[in-house]
């Protein structure tokens, strides 16, 4: 039961981030962009790939043959997040996450790294029952 709970709720926030993206892909674009690693060609490329990615994943979650490849896939990405916003609060960057675009508060640097934390770990248990 509490497998079938964490992919239900896992499957529903990466739908929901990768659509809120996909409603402002230039907002999307601009937050990758204010992390400053990437250039502009390659954050643009990022911000359409990405929303897509993150649903794809998400409905990955719920089918058998693919759950613990798009676990672990999901852990690799929310892996890369959590590298840039560490980046981003060494380096002093005043940037919002952008993971749920204007839909939710923006809880810092230190509120993101929990919530990433948070989700590694459900989606690492998950793929560790699959």
């Amino acid at each position: 039961m509490i497998i079938l709970l964490l992919r239900l709720v896992l499957s529903g926030v990466f739908i929901y981030a990768g659509i809120i993206k996909l409603l402002d892909l230039p907002q999307f674009e601009q937050n990758i962009l204010n992390y400053q690693l990437l250039a502009e060609t390659p954050s643009y490329l990022l911000s359409l790939y990405l929303p897509w990615l993150e649903i794809t994943l998400s409905i990955c979650l719920k089918t058998r043959s693919y759950r613990r490849e798009a676990s672990l896939f999901l852990v690799g990405l929310l892996t890369v997040f959590s590298l840039g916003l560490i980046s981003a609060w060494v380096r002093g960057l005043n940037v919002e996450c952008g993971c749920f675009g204007e839909s939710l508060p923006d809880f810092g640097y230190a509120g993101s790294m929990i919530r990433n934390l948070a989700f590694s770990l459900m989606v690492i248990y998950l793929a560790r029952f699959k």
